[in-house]
């Protein structure tokens, strides 16, 4: 679908990022031993694999440091998001998610997307799939720092703004929890965003199931339905807006 594509290429495809080496494991890769002096001194533990052609490479995997971190996967989380590399302080956000340390939660919600944007499409999503493997207050506790900073995101402007708008619009349809309907049809009513991502939030709404913010996708659908015929793009996101509502009305 075309609003997949977009929001994707917006906000930076997470799967993607997550199934391939991260930019510490290239770089510690490219300089051998060197490398992994480096990977050691920011406080990561490495380790060697094989590619799928068996060609060897190097891991960065998020580990304790010598200042207490070990076996502490909070501490090794505050400490990865502490460095100044960037690929650091992505690696130790996954690691936190490879390890389904939903412990890491409140460390990760104290994060401020404005001052690190290399790191925050990582984050966010992290946020979301810790919270969706947690459960009740945690849970919801995860929906509502993804709702706090869709808020916020929506607020300012930046040239990371929209994909984080993304981002976030997707991770709450993908936590769920109590707030997460709520929070994507208020935005949806806002109409502060983009066609493309308020289709993605109707989607998303769609997937949740929650009868809820019917009256919001029925008022999109309204919005949509009355918008006169474009050329090239512009009216590929009308019909599948129209498409998208329509079928997520049949949901809820």
């Amino acid at each position: 679908m075309i609003v997949v594509a977009i929001a994707s290429i917006a906000g930076g495809v997470f799967a993607l990022a997550r199934s391939s080496p991260s930019p510490q494991a290239a770089t510690t890769a490219a300089h051998g031993d060197e490398g992994v002096g480096a990977a050691l001194e920011v406080g990561t533990r490495v380790t060697a694999t094989s590619s799928p052609r068996n060609e060897p490479r190097v891991v960065a995997i998020a580990a304790g440091t010598a200042d207490g971190a070990a076996g502490d996967p909070v501490a090794a989380l505050r400490s990865g998001l502490a460095s100044e590399d960037e690929a650091t302080r992505i690696a130790a956000v996954e690691a936190a998610v490879s390890a389904t340390s939903i412990e890491t939660l409140g460390e990760l919600a104290r994060f401020d997307l404005r001052r690190d944007p290399e790191a925050a499409p990582t984050v966010i999503h992290a946020v979301a799939l810790l919270g969706a493997s947690a459960d009740g207050k945690k849970r919801d506790d995860a929906a509502d720092t993804l709702a706090r900073w869709l808020r916020d995101e929506m607020k300012r402007e930046g040239p990371d703004v929209p994909g984080n708008v993304s981002n976030l619009v997707e991770a709450l349809g993908n936590v769920g929890g109590s707030g997460a309907a709520s929070e994507l049809a208020r935005a949806l009513d806002g109409q502060g965003l983009p066609l493309h991502v308020e289709t993605l939030a109707v989607m998303k709404l769609g997937e949740l199931g929650d009868g809820t913010a019917r009256p919001a996708v029925e008022r999109f659908a309204d919005r949509v339905a009355a918008l006169p015929p474009a050329e090239g793009i512009d009216d590929e996101l009308r019909v599948e807006a129209i498409s998208a509502a329509r079928t997520t009305l049949s949901r809820i």
